[in-house]
């Protein structure tokens, strides 16, 4: 096998020249209707792309759930909110005796990433009382409006930084001995109003407490929401991570003693969903569903990247080829990386129900391909996509490019029903883009 030129006279050539049992070439089907492998088909280009809205995605089972404001200079605004359902400490849960409050603090385990502004932004995270709560065994998608107290801000925290990546130190109280000061995994501590935590918690009726049910019901669960000042970011977070995320309630009680002890109440998260929405500007709405120079993947809901390879059927036509390796080069357009690209894509088919569908190059353990920092490409192997085309044997229906979680162990769910435990995303070379236009380069066997 043999890397030649990819126009029509250079292959002709190289087919004569070494004609013998076997010809081995490459066809690059990029987008110069000069390239094109086939006199026939010269008359337009050989990749499609467009960038097409993304199907909603379900947010009440992620690894880590989005919380945030982001004012993307490219892609407008994404916000995302998040509601979460509280579990009682335990069965019969009471405050005891005469409790009084000492201090509620709402703590949430950092995921393992930001994506956004950390340096000139300021972040106001407000939390507020849903008005609904969670019906269990539902599943909730980035769609969802939830209904909550917009007008009492019940806790809040201004942020200057996330610092997702620093443990924290922290005074643990122990029932019957002195406090302790313990290292905790890196996490973010957002205070409760005292009248809130006194009125809601403290003095409400232990019928309220006597199981998750009951508390469900009474409390209904809370909503989180970020502003900015500046170009704000996504931040996300672990609510599932038991022993960090939670709502502790700190407060003392008359014991049988008739003494005064110190305790902390522990309220676990249950459930956890983001709202996500997405504002484009005119400049991206234009470009929805149609050949543009670029083309865009956004995750939470947002944006892929559609591509078509419009002539492959027609090239079976002509005989049968031997695909040694085909590959799908997409390149990040320069000037559009103030944010990092995103750090993995997946590329996936759908069938004859619009269902997706893996390629058969890759296994259910290799979802998506890495950016490539110094090429600033990703390439995607679609050697036995194109043969099994080519052979007749796989219909081509519509193929996509969207954006992963880089860090999550990859399933099958990563790709057929969208990622919202990323905020990355990429724009890319598309059809029409001078210096970065989109590349499927085929290298072929065709016997005689």
């Amino acid at each position: 096998m043999k890397y030649l030129r990819q126009d029509l006279l250079t292959l002709l050539i190289s087919l004569f020249i070494f004609s013998s049992c076997q010809k081995s070439d490459t066809v690059g089907l990029d987008l110069d209707p000069d390239n094109a492998i086939i006199s026939d088909l010269t008359d337009t280009a050989t990749v499609w792309t467009s960038t097409v809205r993304e199907d909603t995605v379900a947010t009440s089972s992620l690894a880590q759930s989005p919380l945030g404001y982001f004012n993307d200079p490219v892609l407008g605004i994404t916000r995302s909110d998040l509601a979460l359902d509280l579990s009682v400490p335990s069965d019969n849960f009471s405050f005891g005796t005469n409790p009084t409050l000492d201090s509620a603090v709402l703590v949430l385990r950092y995921g393992d990433e930001f994506y956004g502004d950390s340096l000139n932004t300021t972040y106001n995270i407000k939390v507020h009382q849903l008005t609904e709560g969670f019906v269990s065994g539902t599943t909730y998608y980035n769609n969802k409006i939830w209904g909550y107290n917009s007008g009492a801000v019940i806790g809040g925290k201004t942020v200057n930084r996330f610092a997702w990546n620093d443990s924290l130190r922290i005074r643990q109280i122990i029932k019957g001995a002195p406090d302790t000061l313990r290292k905790i995994e890196p996490h973010l501590r957002i205070p409760i109003d005292n009248n809130f935590a006194t009125n809601t918690l403290l003095n409400a009726n232990s019928a309220n407490f006597v199981n998750t049910a009951a508390l469900k019901s009474y409390l209904k669960g809370l909503y989180l929401t970020a502003q900015v000042n500046g170009t704000g970011g996504i931040i996300f977070l672990n609510p599932y991570n038991t022993t960090v995320s939670r709502l502790e309630v700190y407060y003392k009680n008359t014991n049988s003693n008739n003494t005064r002890d110190t305790l902390m109440a522990s309220f676990g998260i249950s459930t956890a969903a983001a709202s996500i929405s997405h504002d484009y500007p005119a400049a991206i709405q234009n470009k929805l569903g149609v050949v543009s120079q670029e083309v865009y993947v956004q995750p939470m809901g947002g944006l892929r990247t559609k591509v078509k390879f419009p002539y492959l059927e027609k090239i079976r036509e002509k005989g049968n080829f031997a695909i040694n390796k085909a590959e799908l080069v997409v390149s990040v357009v320069d000037g559009t990386t103030q944010f990092r690209p995103a750090r993995r894509l997946v590329m996936y088919r759908t069938d004859i129900a619009g269902q997706r569908q893996m390629l058969p190059d890759y296994g259910a353990s290799v979802v998506g391909v890495g950016h490539n920092a110094n090429t600033k490409r990703y390439i995607f192997n679609v050697s036995n996509y194109v043969q099994q085309v080519l052979n007749g044997s796989l219909k081509q229906y519509d193929l996509f490019i969207a954006a992963i979680d880089p860090s999550a162990a990859e399933n099958i769910a990563n790709f057929r029903f969208g990622d919202a435990a990323t905020a990355q995303r990429s724009v890319l070379g598309g059809t029409a883009h001078p210096n970065y236009k989109i590349k499927l380069n085929i290298y072929y066997t065709k016997p005689e």
